[in-house]
């Protein structure tokens, strides 16, 4: 027989925001919160930019051939978060590659923001920047 649990939140016993889940085979548990992603973007890069969807992203702003920069609602604690993704360019056979990291505007790589980050998508081939027509990220991390 199945159940339905209904609740609006939920709180942890021994910590308020912090809740355990027990995983497979019983023998370890992981964190429930650091599991969630805290913010995740799907979004169209080449010609006019348009966001197809999103969780906690305010704005992404196209700044230049193959940079874009992601604005988050909630703000990250600090900028120690991982930002995986991907990218396809729809107009040659080469695959494309996703490389994040904050950049100053002469392309010098530094840390996360804990307001958003920037990233530059490149050709796997020729590491020159390219516009993407499809671009899919996800942000794990803790929240501020």
């Amino acid at each position: 027989m199945a159940s339905i649990l209904k609740v609006d939140t939920l709180t942890g016993v021994t910590t308020a925001g912090s809740i355990s889940v027990t995983g497979e085979g019983n023998s370890t548990t992981t964190n429930l919160q650091q599991g969630l992603a805290k913010a995740w973007a799907n979004f169209n890069g080449s010609g006019t930019l348009a966001v197809r969807d999103s969780f906690n992203v305010t704005s992404i702003s196209d700044d230049g051939t193959g940079l874009y920069s992601v604005d988050f609602s909630n703000a990250m604690s600090d900028g120690n978060y991982a930002a995986p993704g991907c990218a396809t360019y729809f107009g040659n056979d080469s695959a494309t590659g996703l490389v994040y990291a904050m950049r100053t505007s002469s392309n010098v790589y530094t840390e996360h923001g804990t307001a958003g980050f920037a990233l530059r998508i490149s050709d796997n081939n020729a590491d020159s920047a390219l516009d993407s027509g499809s671009v899919e990220l996800t942000v794990m991390g803790d929240l501020a």
